[in-house]
């Protein structure tokens, strides 16, 4: 089935087993379903749910006819004020500026291609030990400018640049083989 392919038909058909799925769950939600190559969204409420599954025939359409074919994940978002505590937490911990906030790190920690939601636990405690290596993690930017950081324990992937004395981090990824040509910082 090719991306923008589906019928409008089939897509409010699924959106309307969506619809009515969310009333079962009786829980604020968002909705991101995956047909194809196709992102089908729908914003109902405030938190973001990603459909998991959704069952097809022999011609790859989607089957949406009284069988329950949609399965759900209630994700946990970290929020932009749960965002700036660890940015500040993160900048108390290694005595210099880091920069967590920018829209595209936001975007990126709450992603569902990280497989496993990324929790502020998980980041407060990449911080915790990024703070270990603190002078390992200076010196790697003096010399390099871009590096990444890679927590083995949590599989967690940022990489980092200087630009005028503040630290900026770029993205955020969990990956195990994440692929880079930056030098990398195993905390």
């Amino acid at each position: 089935m090719e991306g923008d392919m589906i019928s409008k038909s089939v897509k409010s058909k699924i959106q309307k087993l969506i619809k009515q799925e969310i009333k079962k769950i009786r829980e604020d939600i968002n909705i991101s379903v995956k047909v194809g190559d196709t992102i089908l969204t729908g914003r109902f409420k405030n938190k973001k749910v990603v459909v998991k599954s959704i069952g097809t025939d022999e011609h790859g359409m989607p089957t949406i006819n009284g069988k329950k074919v949609v399965t759900f994940r209630l994700l946990k978002e970290i929020s932009m004020d749960s965002l700036q505590k660890i940015d500040n937490f993160a900048d108390s911990k290694l005595g210099v500026d880091i920069v967590l906030t920018d829209k595209h790190f936001f975007d990126r920690v709450n992603d569902p291609r990280n497989k496993k939601e990324i929790s502020d636990a998980e980041l407060t405690g990449f911080f915790k030990r990024l703070a270990r290596n603190k002078k390992k993690f200076l010196e790697f930017l003096e010399k390099y400018q871009q590096i990444v950081a890679k927590d083995n324990r949590t599989k967690i992937n940022i990489p980092f640049m200087v630009r005028s004395n503040r630290i900026i981090a770029k993205t955020i990824m969990r990956k195990d083989d994440f692929k880079t040509r930056n030098p990398i910082l195993n905390i």
